[in-house]
């Protein structure tokens, strides 16, 4: 589950979007060229427990 936290957040990027940070649309199409895009207010802060009891700290946002 840890991992699963650690993605949280993250979408596909979006050309017709004025903030690269707020996408418009949840379900975007596929697209492999652009990095993904991290929305802050959709990522998991909290700790993260990863395994052999590797912990992310909490708060990190994507810098973890």
């Amino acid at each position: 589950m840890g991992f699963a936290h650690v993605f949280t957040g993250w979408n596909y990027y979006q050309t017709n979007q004025a903030d690269k940070r707020l996408p418009t649309n949840w379900n975007p199409y596929d697209n492999y060229t652009n990095a993904m895009v991290l929305v802050p207010t959709n990522h998991e802060l909290g700790t993260k427990g990863l395994l052999d009891n590797i912990v992310l700290p909490a708060a990190q946002g994507s810098q973890g």
